[in-house]
């Protein structure tokens, strides 16, 4: 039904999967799903983030960690060196560069996941679509795993896209 992957750090492999295609990310041992955020930054693609768990805010917060590796709650506080503020400068760039869009409402369908998804592809040319917490889709939606694999595989093959779900 659809692809499922056991994450791996080289997530090259995974961004190289053609469109219109789904891949599930099972995450069994925890990995840091910041370096997945971080290739595909990296990738420099029109991608859109639907985060079920955390705020846009926080998304933001865990992306620039991983890319001025700086802790935020350095960040935060403004007592850095200069090499320190170069080091942010360049990653508030770096993001700033990138075609990364965020939706962090946790109570999506998938009526409305998708209708997001058709408006971003129009107005964006999206490239990418990753879902993070798979489950909670499937909770929301009152619908098995299986069953929101199938309707995301039609999105996207619909929408010719790479949906990535991380479960």
């Amino acid at each position: 039904m659809c692809k499922k992957f056991i994450y791996e750090k080289n997530s090259d492999k995974i961004l190289k999967t053609k469109s219109n295609d789904l891949i599930v990310i099972q995450n069994k041992n925890n990995v840091d799903k910041n370096n997945f955020l971080k290739t595909i930054i990296d990738s420099k693609v029109a991608t859109l983030y639907f985060s079920l768990k955390y705020s846009k805010e926080q998304i933001a917060d865990m992306i620039l960690e991983s890319e001025s590796f700086l802790s935020i709650d350095k960040i935060k506080s403004l007592k850095m060196n200069a090499d320190e503020y170069l080091l942010l400068a360049k990653a508030y760039k770096k993001i700033i560069d990138h075609n990364l869009y965020i939706t962090d409402k946790n109570s999506i369908t998938l009526e409305e996941l998708e209708n997001i998804c058709i408006k971003m592809k129009v107005e964006k040319d999206i490239k990418f679509v990753i879902i993070n917490n798979l489950q909670l889709l499937s909770k929301n939606s009152k619908k098995t795993t299986d069953e929101v694999c199938t309707y995301l595989k039609q999105l996207a093959l619909k929408l010719n896209i790479l949906i990535i779900a991380l479960y």
